[in-house]
């Protein structure tokens, strides 16, 4: 039984710094030791830098750079704290919210989750880590999961990824049982769950809806937060994009380009 989780053995003072708000963020017991410091031993996995790996008494440490890619490590550094070297499958579930829930799970075990104030930032979310599975976890499958337990949310969302995705890469899972009681990190729990849910094949219908005053509320709702308040649209362009004929990501930006013109 290892004591950490991982340790940090560079001299290196930036990257340790960087590495500690990481491995803070992640929730991970570590210890911060020089490369040939012996308590190494009691660290499942051990990150150092290119030149300082030698000293670590390992042949298989983490190797990280100055400039490393938060989402590439944090998915390396999960894989080998769950003994995961070659999964088949990868699966990106995405419960759809005012904020939405996204998580990655491989294998059983969740290598990532978070929440994204928008469709198109969820959008890049999900293409962002299709990409960092295949550099990951190169020759393995990654599915897009995502729940259609709210209907404005969801299409919202299937429009937002279908602009990048083609529907083949997508499935739609029945939302029933994963949704949990309200609270920080409720959406990406829920998003867990959705990962490890097989679904449907998306369908034309999956994109439409209807311009039902709910509907048309919960997107100006959603405008105003996307604004941070300093926004807001009328019912009838609300409606245009409910069912449709505008594009969210289009109003969006016309309101960001009018609000630096005025």
């Amino acid at each position: 039984m290892h004591r950490w989780q991982a340790a940090i053995a560079t001299e290196n003072p930036k990257l340790m710094y960087l590495l500690v708000e990481l491995l803070k963020r992640l929730e991970l017991s570590f210890i911060l030791c020089t490369p040939g410091d012996e308590r190494l031993c009691d660290a499942k996995v051990i990150l150092t830098t290119p030149s300082e790996a030698h000293r670590t008494g390992t042949t298989d440490p983490l190797v990280v750079e100055e400039g490393f890619d938060a989402l590439l490590l944090t998915i390396g550094l999960l894989a080998r704290l769950h003994d995961i070297e070659y999964p088949r499958y990868a699966y990106i579930g995405v419960d759809p919210g005012m904020m939405s829930g996204i998580a990655l799970v491989t294998d059983g075990h969740t290598l990532f989750q978070n929440s994204f104030g928008s469709p198109r930032a969820t959008a890049e979310a999900v293409v962002r880590l299709k990409s960092a599975v295949a550099s990951v976890f190169p020759g393995c499958n990654s599915i897009v999961r995502i729940g259609e337990g709210s209907r404005l949310f969801s299409v919202l969302l299937f429009r937002a990824v279908s602009d990048v995705l083609s529907k083949e890469e997508i499935e739609v899972v029945n939302e029933e049982g994963t949704t949990l009681p309200g609270g920080p990190g409720s959406n990406e729990s829920s998003a867990i769950l959705i990962a490890g849910r097989r679904g449907r094949a998306m369908v034309d219908g999956d994109l439409t809806l209807e311009a039902k005053p709910g509907y048309i509320k919960s997107l100006k709702t959603l405008v105003r937060r996307a604004t941070r308040s300093r926004r807001s649209v009328s019912t009838e362009t609300a409606r245009a994009v409910v069912v449709g004929e505008k594009s969210l990501d289009q109003l969006l930006d016309e309101l960001a380009k009018r609000g630096k013109s005025s």
